[in-house]
């Protein structure tokens, strides 16, 4: 039993990652699927109409054209506008992802959820379409609230189930590890709380993260690879969510925060984002909350690498709390609170950009920055900019 223990103590970081891993499968296959198999739709009724009118290509795009110039114009007198933007609806897939189907005088208008950001935006549009072609005097809502949802896949149901089906599997494979290869799981590593710490929660720990401030070389160091950070913030490979892209300055980051600590960790994250801003400017402006989640990413990867063994598992982990605490939930309320989202557009972002985005490449960016700190951990330690315990310390597991 003791055995059993130890082993889910010492490897549940891997083991939770491995199924995480496997549960994608079914959530991505459900995904892709959910937003066009889920409606939107308006059940109203009338004694005559045309129904083949209303989603003609002509009148589709000319609501659309006429809520985009009523938008522009308020932008232009205003400064600002609180009008929904249907500059990005796609019409060819709003007429290709509706129907309307009939009871005698009672209709059901139904629209596929990929074609809106949210129900409110579905809802203007959808009444807005059906009145320009049906006469008012002659309309009548069935439903109260007017527009109702129709989920026929719930993502995160079928999400749950992938991630229990994936528990039993990953279970099986590390029951089976453990019987056969044992010494996969043994692996002792000397901590002398100098060069090699087990927890942060030592004095010396902290008390040492301000000395290179002293020595040349790591100022030196330090001055190149935040320029060299700032350099990989210019990469960008569009990542197919929304305006999301996927980027390659966590390397550098990391060994930033392997070699000076976490608090060094939260100063660069400043530093970067304060640069990278005045680099290249967003659209939308300096956000301060954008910034304290670089300096939150900064202390995760210090905590993880700094001054103790540098393994796989730890890779996974400072990813894992990179991507799912700092990018997707604090990601999606800066970004909420940015654009003034409601709260069904927030849960929508969320759900359906950042969670699926940084799940996707969680273990591949794991992976690849473990391959880096494991590539460089030779040459920075013969730069002696970290020690050789710490070289000698690098594990897979």
């Amino acid at each position: 039993m003791k055995k059993f223990i130890k082993l889910f103590k010492n490897r549940i970081v891997l083991f939770f990652g491995i199924t995480l891993f496997i549960s994608l499968i079914p959530y991505f296959v459900c995904y892709f699927k959910a937003p066009y198999v889920n409606t939107y739709s308006i059940s109203f009724s009338t004694s005559d109409f045309n129904k083949d009118e209303i989603l003609k290509s002509e009148n589709v795009d000319s609501l659309k054209n006429y809520f985009v110039a009523e938008r522009n114009e308020e932008i232009a007198t205003k400064g600002s506008s609180k009008k929904i933007d249907y500059s990005t609806l796609d019409t060819i897939l709003l007429i290709d992802n509706s129907s309307i189907e009939s009871n005698e005088y009672n209709f059901t208008f139904k629209v596929s959820k990929a074609c809106f950001k949210n129900k409110n935006s579905a809802k203007k549009f959808m009444t807005n379409l059906l009145e320009r072609n049906i006469d008012k005097n002659n309309l009548s809502y069935v439903d109260a609230e007017v527009i109702k949802e129709n989920d026929k896949i719930d993502v995160i149901q079928i999400y749950f189930i992938g991630l229990l089906v994936s528990f039993i599997f990953s279970f099986s494979i590390f029951i089976i590890l453990y019987f056969v290869k044992p010494q996969f799981f043994n692996q002792t590593i000397n901590y002398d709380n100098i060069n090699l710490y087990r927890t942060i929660f030592h004095k010396s720990y902290w008390q040492n993260q301000t000395k290179w401030m002293k020595k040349l070389k790591y100022l030196t160091t330090l001055s190149i690879l935040i320029s060299l950070m700032l350099t990989m913030k210019l990469i960008k490979i569009p990542s197919g969510f929304s305006n999301l892209g996927i980027g390659f300055t966590y390397l550098i980051f990391s060994v930033i925060s392997m070699i000076y600590g976490p608090l060094t960790g939260i100063f660069v994250g400043f530093v970067s984002d304060v640069l990278g801003y005045v680099i290249s400017p967003s659209p939308y402006g300096f956000y301060f909350p954008y910034t304290i989640s670089s300096m939150l990413s900064g202390f995760i990867y210090g905590v993880c690498f700094y001054k103790t063994n540098v393994s796989y598992t730890k890779c996974l982990i400072s990813r894992f709390f990179v991507n799912m605490f700092v990018n997707v939930i604090l990601g999606s309320i800066w970004w909420a609170l940015l654009t003034n989202l409601s709260f069904e557009g927030f849960k929508s972002y969320l759900l359906f950009t950042e969670l699926p985005k940084n799940l996707a490449y969680l273990l591949p960016q794991s992976i690849l920055q473990f391959v880096v700190l494991k590539a460089l951990i030779v040459p920075l330690q013969e730069f002696d900019l970290i020690s050789l315990a710490q070289k000698e310390a690098i594990r897979v597991i």
